[in-house]
This record gives C-alpha cells, sequence and structure tokens, in this order.
C-alpha cells in the first residue's frame, strides 16, 4: 500500500474497487472529501521490495532509468505505444461493435500562461484493477503477445510517471469497474532524497478539454504534465508554432507520425483507427481527424512519412530497371531521389558473406527493406521544413520497424566505400517478432546487428548506381558564399600578426589576414623577400604540376646575411642550405609535409627547404624538429630559418622557415626598439616557451 499523508484522519480504500456507479461512487465521493487516503498502488514496485531502503533502492532504479531515455519523443512514443496497444488488443476481442472504430484521442495542451500537458486516451481493452496497481513498476507488462508487447515497452509506464511533475490515470476495463489515481512529485524525489515521497490520491485530475473529447468508457486515459527538469521541459520547443495554430496542428500530427508509433509501415488491425489530435491553447482549441493508414496528410491519413511521400520527385528503381533501352535516356537527371523496395529473400541473396547464424536470423525476422537515396542533403532539409519539426523529424541513416512500428532513433550508416552519402540516404527495415534492447531499440542480438550494418551498405551501394538519373547538385548561391567567405575574413583580420608588423613599420600591408593556406604562405614569402626582410632566396620556378613545388637559388656567403645586428642572419654553417637547384616546398602547417613523407608523396631526402606558416606541435611524430630562433639562433643556418628538421638516422635534413615565426621576431624587434610592449614580444615569449616544453 502506498500512503498519503495529511493531518485529518486515514480511511483505506482499495483503487481495485472502486466503481463509478453506486456504492463504489458514494465511497469515492467520502475519501476525496477527507484529508488523507490510502491508496492500493504498487507505485515503482516499491511495495515488493524489502522493507529496508525500499524507497531508496526505487529511487536509484528509477534514477538509471530515466538517465536511459535521451530522445525528445521517448515519452510520447512510450505513452501512444499503450493506447495503441489497447485498441490493436480490443480488435483482436471483438469488443468494437459493428460501425464502431478503434478511436486515440491525443491533447497537446501548450497553454499560455498556464503548465503544459499531453493526454492521451483510448476505447481499448482498458485494464483491471491488478494491471493498474502494477502500471508503474519497472518491467511490468501486460497483455503480451507471443512473449512481448507491441513496441516492447516493459519499463516505459515507470519511464513517463518517474518522469513527470504530476501524472494522472483513469481506465475502465471490460467489466466496467473503473480505476483512477493522481501521482505527484515524483521526479522531485527522485533526483532529490531531500524531497517528501511522490504524493498519490484517488482521483483522476484533469483540464475541462479532456472531457470535451473524451468520453470515457472502457480503455483508459493519461494525463502528463511537463517537469521544467525533463526534457522536453515544455511543448513550445518541439515543433514550429509560429504559423498559426491551424499549421501548428499540423505539425503536431506530423511529429506523431515520424517519431512514434502513429508512423506505421504496415496495417496493425483489420478496422481502420482513427485518430483525434486536439490542440489546447487556451483561449482557444484546435482539432484535426485522422485515420492510420499510408502517409497522406492532405487527405487526413497518418502512417510514416517516407521523405518519397513528402518530397514527391523520386524515381523508382524498380520501373526504370522496366525501361526499354530506347527509353532508358528519359530518366537521366530527372529526379531528386531513387527509391527501391526489396523483400527479405531479395536484400539476403545480395549478402553472400553473411554467417549462417546472421542469415538464419533474417530469414526468420526480416520481411522487407525500404532504400531511399536523394541527390543532395537540401532534399533531406526540404523534408523536415515541410513536416514542421524545429529539429530534424526525419532523420538520416536506417530506421528499425518491428511488428508494423517503428523503434528508437535512426541507427548510422557505417559506410566505407560511399561516404558521404550518409546523410542523403534513408533506409526502413521491417521486423517481425525482433527482439529489441530495451534502452537503445536496436536489436539486441549481435548477429543482426551486424547483418543490419550490412545491409545499409548494401542498399547505398545499389542506389548510388542510379546517380545518373538523379539531379546535380546546385552550386551554393553565390551571394551567401560570398557573404560567408567575406565574414570569415573579417573573423580572421582580427587575430592576424602580420598587419601589426607593417603598422609597427610604417609600411602598408599587402594583405589583412595571417596566412590559412598555401597560396597565402606563397605569396607573404615572396613579399617578406621583395621588401628585404628575408635576404638570400630567389625561385627560380614555380610549378603547379610537378612532384615538388619551387627550385630556388639559396646564398650564405655574402656578410649581408650573416650580420650578428640582425637577428634573422645566419649563425652556424652546420646544416645549411646553399647554391641552385634547391628544392623549395610551401605547406601552411609543418605537419602537412610530415603528411606527404608518410603518405610517400614526397621524399624526405630530395627537399631541401620548407617555407610553412606555423609549427603547430614541435613533437612531429617523425624525426627531431629543433628550433633554430630567438633563444637558439646560434644554430640558424639559413637567414630567417625557424627550425631544422632530421630524419630519425640523420640521412634527411630539412630547413624550415616558418614565417609566424620570422614575423614575431621582426615585430619584437621593432617593439623593443620603440620601447613598447607589444603582441611581438608577448606571443614570441610564449611561442619560446611552448617549443621549450615540448624539447623536454
Amino acid at each position: 500500500m502506498h500512503r498519503v499523508r495529511s493531518s485529518t484522519a486515514v480511511i483505506f480504500i482499495q483503487i481495485q474497487a472502486m466503481c463509478l456507479s453506486g456504492l463504489g461512487r458514494s465511497v469515492m465521493i467520502q475519501v476525496q472529501r477527507s484529508g488523507t487516503v490510502e491508496v492500493d498502488l504498487n507505485l515503482f514496485g516499491m511495495d515488493d521490495l524489502g522493507a529496508v531502503d525500499r524507497s531508496e533502492i526505487a529511487r536509484r532504479q528509477l534514477n538509471n532509468l530515466l538517465t536511459s531515455y535521451a530522445d525528445e519523443a521517448d515519452l510520447f512514443n512510450e505513452v501512444v505505444q499503450n493506447a495503441l496497444d489497447s485498441v490493436i488488443s480490443a480488435e483482436e476481442k471483438g469488443f468494437y461493435a459493428e460501425g464502431e472504430s478503434p478511436q486515440i484521442t491525443i491533447v497537446v495542451g501548450r497553454r499560455p500562461e498556464s503548465f503544459h500537458y499531453l493526454f492521451v486516451g483510448d476505447n481499448g481493452t482498458g485494464m483491471p484493477p491488478e494491471i493498474a496497481r502494477n502500471l508503474t513498476v519497472p518491467g511490468y507488462s501486460a497483455a503480451k503477445k507471443k512473449g512481448k508487447t507491441l513496441g516492447y515497452k516493459g519499463v516505459g509506464a515507470s519511464y513517463f510517471f518517474a518522469a513527470s511533475k504530476r501524472i494522472s490515470l483513469v481506465t475502465e476495463d471490460e467489466l466496467g469497474v473503473v480505476t483512477q489515481f493522481t501521482v505527484r512529485g515524483s521526479f522531485s524525489w527522485i533526483k532529490d532524497p531531500e524531497e517528501p515521497l511522490p504524493v498519490v490520491s484517488g482521483e483522476f485530475d484533469y483540464p475541462d478539454v479532456v472531457t470535451q473529447f473524451y468520453p470515457g468508457g472502457r480503455g483508459a486515459g493519461l494525463l502528463y504534465q511537463f517537469h521544467e527538469g525533463v526534457h522536453p521541459k515544455s511543448l513550445d520547443s518541439l515543433v514550429i508554432v509560429g504559423e498559426g495554430p491551424e499549421r501548428e496542428l499540423v505539425n503536431w500530427a506530423n511529429f506523431f507520425a515520424a517519431r512514434t508509433v502513429i508512423g506505421a509501415v504496415s496495417a496493425l488491425s483489420n478496422k481502420k483507427i482513427k485518430l483525434k489530435i486536439v490542440l489546447d491553447r487556451g483561449e482557444k482549441v484546435y482539432q484535426g481527424n485522422y485515420t492510420l493508414g499510408e502517409y497522406d496528410i492532405d487527405n487526413g491519413v497518418l502512417g510514416y512519412p517516407y521523405p518519397s511521400s513528402i518530397v514527391r520527385t523520386s524515381g523508382r528503381a524498380e520501373q526504370i530497371d522496366a525501361s526499354s533501352q530506347e527509353k532508358i535516356y528519359t530518366h537521366a537527371k530527372r529526379y531528386t531521389a531513387i527509391r527501391r523496395r526489396w523483400e527479405a529473400h531479395e536484400i539476403i541473396a545480395q549478402l553472400p558473406n553473411l554467417t549462417d547464424e546472421s542469415r538464419e536470423k533474417l530469414e526468420r525476422h526480416l520481411q522487407w527493406v525500404d532504400g531511399y537515396l536523394c541527390y543532395s542533403t537540401e532534399v533531406m532539409h526540404e523534408a523536415n521544413r515541410r513536416l514542421g519539426g524545429r529539429s530534424s523529424l526525419l532523420r538520416h541513416g536506417m530506421r528499425i520497424a518491428v511488428d508494423g512500428v517503428p523503434q528508437g532513433r535512426s541507427v548510422d550508416l557505417s559506410l566505407t566505400s560511399s561516404q558521404g552519402l550518409d546523410r542523403q540516404a534513408h533506409i526502413v527495415l521491417a521486423f517481425q517478432g525482433l527482439e529489441l534492447d530495451l534502452g537503445r531499440k536496436i536489436s539486441a542480438d549481435e548477429d543482426v546487428a551486424k547483418a543490419i550494418s550490412e545491409i545499409g551498405k548494401k542498399v547505398v551501394g545499389i542506389l548510388k548506381e542510379y546517380r545518373w538519373a538523379m539531379k546535380k547538385p546546385n552550386r551554393p548561391d553565390v551571394t551567401s558564399d560570398l557573404e560567408r567567405w567575406q565574414g570569415q575574413v573579417d573573423a580572421r583580420a582580427a587575430d592576424s600578426v602580420y598587419p601589426v608588423l607593417c603598422e609597427r613599420l610604417d609600411i602598408s600591408p599587402v594583405f589583412e589576414v595571417d596566412p590559412d593556406n598555401e597560396q597565402e604562405v606563397i605569396a607573404l614569402f615572396i613579399w617578406l623577400n621583395s621588401m628585404g626582410y628575408l635576404k638570400g632566396y630567389r625561385l627560380r620556378a614555380l610549378s603547379g604540376f610537378e612532384r615538388y613545388d619551387s627550385l630556388v637559388s639559396v646564398g650564405t656567403k655574402e656578410n649581408v646575411y650573416r650580420d650578428p645586428a640582425d637577428r634573422l642572419s645566419i649563425r652556424a654553417d652546420d646544416d645549411a642550405v646553399t647554391g641552385d637547384n634547391a628544392v623549395l616546398e610551401f605547406k601552411h602547417q609543418f605537419s602537412d609535409l610530415i603528411n606527404d613523407f608518410d603518405e610517400k608523396k614526397k621524399n624526405p631526402a630530395e627537399v631541401d627547404m620548407l617555407v610553412c606558416w606555423q609549427v603547430a606541435n614541435i613533437n612531429c611524430g617523425r624525426g627531431i624538429l629543433n628550433p633554430c630562433y630567438g633563444e637558439w639562433s646560434d644554430h640558424r643556418p639559413n637567414y630567417g630559418a625557424s627550425y631544422i628538421w632530421k630524419d630519425e638516422n640523420e640521412t634527411s635534413i630539412v630547413v624550415v622557415l616558418a614565417l609566424r615565426n620570422v614575423i614575431l621576431e621582426l615585430l619584437a624587434a621593432r617593439e623593443r626598439k620603440l620601447d613598447i610592449e607589444g603582441q611581438g614580444i608577448d606571443q614570441l615569449a610564449r611561442l619560446s616557451r611552448h617549443d621549450r616544453d615540448g624539447c623536454i
């Protein structure tokens, strides 16, 4: 028994004895007038635990449960699954008379200046008292079919009771017995042991709008009030709400189709299941009526919203294959996407490397696979824009459906040869009787999980062969592309040191930014030479096609290169590069040259010098890189050289000019001459400390 305390007398009553007629009604009236009620609700299974620390054990279990649900649609899906289970079971038991249909009612309570709520009601089987009593027990699942319920909800009821600020349930079973209760404060108690236990009372607490659209009777109704500590905190951030309430109502219908079991991929019952979605905006109420079937929202039918049913310009691979050779050209560059469906045996035949175990399990459980590949991610963006969610309601990857309804989040595609196409693909795999991991809603069987991954690769591999029939992606809008680039340049200019050097030298810079690519490194190197800030280098030629970037003549003997008063001058002859036809490479980062060596694009023995913008890490992972600037300048072999790289056995040596080091040395010298503190002195000191630490 779960006790609810107040200052008045205690009355004991069991929920399963409650009835809305006769003596039961009069008893309930007396209960509601009394101050203390004890309700026979096995809240979160605490009645099943030992007397010692039972609340702490339950609280810890529920806290773990809350963290296992991370998707914003989890709550909605769990609640709707219960209702869908109920009406399917009622239809199977023959509960619906001639002319009566299974009915689910959803009320989205997004009321300004008031609490937000979700109500889901149905005219299904209802719950007898013994089931209602254990509804919140983790792992409890009733109305099982073949060992599991549709959607494998197990912990579902525990989750939405635990995550609520307030939750109310009313249910009437086939015998007309009514059970109802309200639980307040679950989430606060779970997250803070100092908070009091949840309060349980024996009434169904609901807004008037619910009674307007949910008549009661056999079935169940559940009202959930959102807690500010749970995602989602409210109903404001899930769908687009700024285009008017009528459009918002459609967006909510799309939300339930894309993210819950409302998006069924096959028929779930012989009778058409009806769905009423109500938007409670406080001052006014809006409603839409739908049936479950193949998605066609314009005609009031909700089901799984395949991308091709939203952006209806895709082609069917089967139809293309059936075209005669004379007509095949009519499909060229015509479609925004290609879609194909395989029956289980067809796709399994495409996977010769499956293990015998995986093949046997797929043959037992897999029904069909539906693949979709679009020519650009913009097609998926457009589909989601039309669905009206604030985030993508329809996601790329693979969606698993079991026994007719989608489960969990999309599974990522693990592509190898088709990398880049994963965000352009949407694949649905339909299974029957497949056991899923309860938390992540993916296959609990490792063999099947691996097979699903292989199916995804194969589907994309087949569909990409039809890219000739797809439209070609457009380049980004020229204006927007230019504005983006201009913004990037503005941001770079604010952090650049080269323009500061020109300002200190009282000359006009040819750049406003420091280099961030190889072309800008080349231009800055040429400027430094032409202005006389680098000495002894004469480019013989630049090449855009040969293996190496340039040939350079390097001077080292003249006195002007060895002036002791010049901070960039030559101080040592060991390792110097001199003479004509030295091979000079240009890179943005020093590590780019090491990558070329590792990938055998360049031969270390043939490269004499490197001009780059910077050395980000002196520990380069291959060979040894020693500094020869600043405090290490006594080892400088060429004018302006910053580092000397040697491979492991010193058979290859590359002299490195890091232009950032050169700029900082020139700037620091100018600041000392002007007797000012500035970026050059500060950044050169920090760079030296960084390299000094790296040398240890």
